[in-house]
């Protein structure tokens, strides 16, 4: 093999080789860096679990208010989802899109003598 080709070979070898060994550098710090941030959410050992509050609690609707059905159909589009529920005879229809607004997420309530809570 002429001098030349040798040289080449061998520069391209080198740079492949470091190439690697860059590549193996970088993953090395980035999983070091994963796994500092699970430490840090975490905890050393699960003995140091320290949850982190993610979203404020949502209050429940403790006294919702209610409209008799006869009125409901000018407060309530026809296509509207409720959540429906009948016990010993009464019941409750609550609207979907209150459940699932940004400020509420249950309903307290008493239905037929029992305490429930709805959710959606």
């Amino acid at each position: 093999m002429k001098p030349q080709v040798r040289l080449s070979v061998l520069l391209l070898l080198l740079g492949l080789l470091g190439i690697g060994t860059a590549c193996v550098f970088v993953y090395r710090v980035e999983q070091a860096e994963r796994e500092q941030r699970v430490k840090e959410f975490w905890g050393e050992t699960a003995d140091e679990y320290r949850p982190q509050l993610v979203l404020e609690p949502l209050p429940p609707i403790i006294k919702p208010p209610f409209v008799a059905a006869e009125e409901a159909e000018h407060k309530i589009a026809p296509n509207e989802l409720v959540l429906g529920i009948e016990i010993n005879g009464a019941a409750r229809a609550y609207p979907i899109n209150m459940l699932t607004g940004p400020q509420r997420e249950i309903f307290n309530d008493e239905v037929g003598g029992q305490a429930i809570a709805a959710t959606w």
